[in-house]
C-alpha cells in the first residue's frame, strides 16, 4: 500500500513523496482488513512512550522490588485513568493531547503557599480563575 499527503501532480519528483508499507501475514483476508488489523496493533509503542514520558514508568525510586512493583502498578493505573478521562470527558480536539500537555494546560497553575492567622492557604494569580475556566471550557 502506498499513500502521500501531497498531490503528485504538483511537484517535480513525486517518487520521494510516497511512503511504502509491507505486511507479511498468513491470514487469508483482504489487504485492507489485514492493514487495519496490524495498524491497530502498531499503536502500542505510542502508549508505551506516553506512559514513559508522562508517568515515568521507566524510573524506579526504591531498592525494594515489591515497592517498585506497587509504584509501577499505581503509575499504570493513573495512565489508564487518564486515557478514560480523555475518552469520556474531553472534546475530540483535546483527546490527542499528551499527559504533559494536559498537565501544563489544565492542572498546573502558579501559586504561593502563605501562612496567615495560623492557617495555610494558596494564593493564585488574578488571571488563574479566568484561565482555568477557559481551558476547562475548551476541554469539556
Amino acid at each position: 500500500m502506498r499513500h502521500t499527503d501531497i498531490d503528485p501532480q504538483e511537484c517535480l519528483c513525486a517518487d520521494w513523496l510516497w511512503e511504502y508499507e509491507a505486511i507479511a501475514t498468513t491470514f487469508d483476508w483482504s489487504g485492507e482488513d489485514v492493514w487495519h488489523f496490524y495498524n491497530f496493533r502498531g499503536n502500542a509503542e505510542n502508549h508505551i512512550k506516553e506512559a514513559k514520558y508522562g508517568f515515568a514508568i521507566d524510573r524506579f525510586s526504591s531498592q525494594n522490588f515489591d515497592a517498585n512493583k506497587a509504584l509501577q502498578g499505581l503509575k499504570l493505573l493513573a495512565y489508564n485513568l487518564l486515557l478514560l478521562y480523555k475518552h469520556v470527558a474531553l472534546q475530540p480536539g483535546v483527546r490527542q493531547w499528551t499527559a504533559g500537555r494536559l498537565r501544563r494546560r489544565l492542572f498546573h497553575l502558579p501559586g504561593i503557599l502563605v501562612r496567615h492567622a495560623r492557617q495555610w492557604s494558596i494564593r493564585l494569580p488574578v488571571y488563574a480563575k479566568h484561565r482555568s475556566l477557559i481551558m476547562l471550557h475548551a476541554a469539556t
